[in-house]
């Protein structure tokens, strides 16, 4: 493939041989369905989805893109001249719209939870594009450049905002293997990200999955552990049954309490 990296959103592009074969990738994979990927650009286009950006870690049939899930193709874009995401349902996926993740990101939109949505149409999501690095890599390389209290403020965010969606009654449903789904920005601040597995009719587990990824699972867990002084995994399986039969500010500041240097009473959150 030639190296292309933005891609205008202009139906007569499907016409030359440059172009076509990333156009389908994006619009209508896994199938080359010409109709189909002509009506999907002509309606991206007059919402103001002037091009595609071809830049991301995924690479699908040799077209680098943000992401790849079993129902969608993910990638950037230029919206009215700002930078989005454009999350695309691939023609083999196993629902009908993307309705329900843009319902929910509506739900708790304005919260910095997860990315900002901007337009919804059936097939298509457009959302606010967060720039940062993915929690896997930033928990394999990163995280060791920081200090402890840098870490504690890092995990105190990210650990609130996964109680928030607890309360507010959202399970995103991908939390326990949450290397894809949460984005780390220089600020140490985080975004939670991909909800179309999320449900609002699931027990959240959003703070439990999270928690025992960082300190039981992932490969900075022993880490972790030690710097915290947490000597006893047990210690954390207790806290976090309690919290699951209870999830009320107290039981979340205990939780916030087995890393945190100084612990603070539940008015204090």
């Amino acid at each position: 493939m030639e190296d292309v990296l933005l891609v205008p959103t202009d139906p007569s592009l499907l016409e030359t041989g440059k172009y076509r074969k990333l156009l389908f990738t994006i619009l209508t994979y896994p199938k080359t369905h010409y109709e189909l990927a002509r009506e999907r650009l002509e309606v991206l286009r007059s919402v103001g989805v002037d091009a595609f950006l071809l830049d991301g870690d995924v690479n699908v049939d040799g077209v680098p893109l943000l992401g790849k899930g079993t129902n969608s193709i993910v990638v950037k874009a230029y919206y009215r001249e700002r930078l989005v995401v454009v999350k695309i349902l691939r023609l083999d996926a196993s629902r009908d719209s993307l309705e329900s993740e843009a319902k929910i990101l509506e739900y708790i939109k304005d919260r910095d939870i997860a990315p900002e949505p901007i337009l919804y149409k059936d097939w298509f999501l457009i959302q606010e594009f967060i720039q940062g690095t993915l929690l896997g890599s930033f928990i394999n390389e990163d995280i060791y450049t920081y200090n402890k209290w840098e870490i504690e403020t890092f995990l105190e965010t990210l650990f609130k905002k996964a109680f928030t969606l607890d309360k507010l009654g959202v399970d995103h449903g991908e939390l326990t293997r949450p290397n894809k789904h949460v984005i780390v920005l220089d600020d140490l601040d985080s975004r939670i990200i991909d909800f179309e597995s999320a449900s609002l009719k699931r027990t959240p587990k959003n703070l439990t999955s999270l928690y025992q990824y960082i300190f039981i699972r992932s490969p900075a867990s022993n880490y972790l552990r030690s710097i915290f002084g947490i000597k006893d995994i047990d210690e954390i399986i207790d806290i976090l049954s309690r919290y699951k039969k209870n999830r009320d500010e107290d039981t979340f500041n205990d939780v916030l309490n087995t890393f945190r240097e100084n612990k603070l009473t539940p008015s204090k959150i």
